[in-house]
C-alpha cells in the first residue's frame, strides 16, 4: 500500500509538474498574443495615417486637378475671343484693301484714259462743216 501511496503521490507530482509547464506555456503564449495585439494595433493606426494622409492629398490633388480645368476653360475661352477679335480684324481690314485695290483699278483706267486722250490731236474749236 505505502508503494502505490508513494506511486500515485510520484504520478500526482509529475501531473503537477506537467501543469506548471502548460501554465507557464500558456502564459508565454498570452504574452506573445499581447505582443502580436500591440504590435497589430500600432500598424492599424499607422495604417490608419497613412489612409487619412492618402486621403488628404487625394482632396488635395482633385483641387489642383479643378483649379487646372479652370485655368484650361479659360485659356479657351481667351483663344476664343482672340479668335473672334482676329475674325473681326481681318474683316476691317479686308473692306479698306477692297477698296484700295478699287481705286487703283479706278485711278489706273483714269490714268489710261488721260494718256490716251493727251495722245490723240486736239479738236478744232469750231465746227467744221461738211463738204458739199
Amino acid at each position: 500500500m505505502y508503494d502505490k501511496v508513494r506511486a500515485d503521490e510520484k504520478v500526482l507530482e509529475q501531473a503537477k509538474l506537467e501543469l506548471e509547464r502548460r501554465e507557464i506555456e500558456l502564459e508565454s503564449r498570452e504574452e506573445r498574443l499581447l505582443q502580436a495585439k500591440g504590435k497589430l494595433t500600432e500598424a492599424i493606426e499607422k495604417h490608419k495615417g497613412r489612409i487619412e494622409s492618402t486621403k488628404i492629398a487625394a482632396e488635395h490633388n482633385e483641387k489642383l486637378v479643378q483649379q487646372a480645368v479652370q485655368k484650361r476653360d479659360s485659356a479657351e475661352a481667351k483663344v476664343l475671343e482672340a479668335s473672334v477679335a482676329l475674325q473681326s480684324r481681318d474683316v476691317a481690314i479686308a473692306r479698306p484693301i477692297e477698296t484700295n485695290t478699287k481705286l487703283t483699278v479706278v485711278v489706273a483706267s483714269l490714268s489710261r484714259e488721260k494718256d490716251s486722250l493727251m495722245m490723240r490731236p486736239p479738236r478744232p474749236s469750231t465746227p467744221q462743216l461738211p463738204m458739199n
